[in-house]
């Protein structure tokens, strides 16, 4: 039979939890990066988007995002693109359909 005394069994304690607390870490670590990877890269189609189809411009800070409107742009914006009447009969709940298409 195995005979421990008290400090060892403290120590075998004590190097599972640093053990399981750092496993613990490093996987929430990883899901936050995998997270933050995929929001990164809507965020980054999404402002392609608007730079290309509202003519707007996007300006990254540390302390946020600035977003600056050209001159008369809502104009420019209605100039470019042409409304979409909603279909008739409507479609069922949930089924999208286009609301504008370029001119």
């Amino acid at each position: 039979m195995f005979r421990f005394t008290i400090r060892e069994l403290v120590l075998l304690t004590l190097v599972v939890a640093m053990g399981v607390g750092w496993g613990l870490q490093t996987a929430l670590h990883r899901a936050l990066q995998k997270d933050y990877g995929y929001l990164r890269k809507r965020f980054d189609t999404a402002k392609a988007l608007v730079q290309d189809n509202a003519q707007l411009t996007i300006e990254e800070a540390d302390d946020g995002i600035c977003v600056t409107m050209p001159n008369g742009w809502p104009q420019s914006l209605v100039d470019e693109w042409q409304p979409i009447p909603a279909p008739s009969p409507a479609p069922p709940p949930g089924l999208e359909f286009p609301v504008a298409r370029r001119r």
